[in-house]
């Protein structure tokens, strides 16, 4: 299995990734949890691990997954 990093314009990334739900890869978006704190109130935030970019998982060769 080959790992590829697709770069997507900023803020668009679900929606490419809903796109790529169609297509024979295995698309997702890493993402992190953490803690915000603002003042007094403290949450659980998830936050992409790389804004921007799309992993996709693929048994293609690279010249197969380029097409």
């Amino acid at each position: 299995m080959r790992w590829y990093f697709v770069e997507v314009e900023k803020h668009r990334e679900e929606d490419v990734l809903e796109l790529m739900k169609s297509s024979p890869f295995e698309a997702f978006l890493p993402k992190k949890q953490r803690y915000f704190k603002k003042q007094e109130l403290v949450t659980w935030v998830e936050r992409l691990l790389f804004p921007g970019t799309i992993m996709i998982a693929s048994d293609f060769p690279q010249a197969e997954f380029t097409k």
